[in-house]
């Protein structure tokens, strides 16, 4: 993967800490360094230049419904739109519901429960929370 810095950035680190100028150097998956404005600065495989923007770590969606929609097929275009507001991790089950795990005799009322998060009618070939994961995570 490398290496890539963005650059020129207001840095916004979520820690409480004032807004400052400056630069992040991510390797691999993970951020290496964080520069300020002025400090020398490393040659990247990749560069973002964040001139005018700001860099902050991803958001937390706390009360998501995103659990409903992990088993259609559609799903990577619905919740595409939350990854364009830098929200990175959703928090899903909130309100005492959730897909799984679920008795097949009440798959009608897990329809009702569903609409508040997805159109399409769902096949609901799980039962158990590994196999609703699962589900979900070939589809991806």
């Amino acid at each position: 993967m490398g290496t890539t810095l963005i650059k020129d950035g207001r840095i916004v680190d979520g820690s409480g800490e004032r807004v400052f100028d400056g630069s992040l150097l991510i390797e691999n998956t993970r951020i290496k360094t964080v520069y300020q404005k002025g400090e020398t600065l490393p040659q990247p495989d990749d560069m973002i230049d964040a001139n005018n923007m700001v860099i902050a770590p991803g958001f937390i969606d706390m009360h998501s419904h995103a659990d409903w929609l992990l088993p259609s097929m559609k799903h990577p275009e619905i919740l595409k739109c939350l990854v364009e507001q830098g929200i990175t991790t959703v928090v899903a089950g909130n309100c005492g519901i959730s897909p799984a795990p679920i008795d097949p005799a009440k798959i009608a009322n897990l329809e009702t429960l569903a609409s508040i998060a997805i159109i399409d009618s769902l096949s609901y070939n799980w039962h158990t929370m590994d196999e609703f994961l699962n589900k979900s995570q070939s589809e991806v």
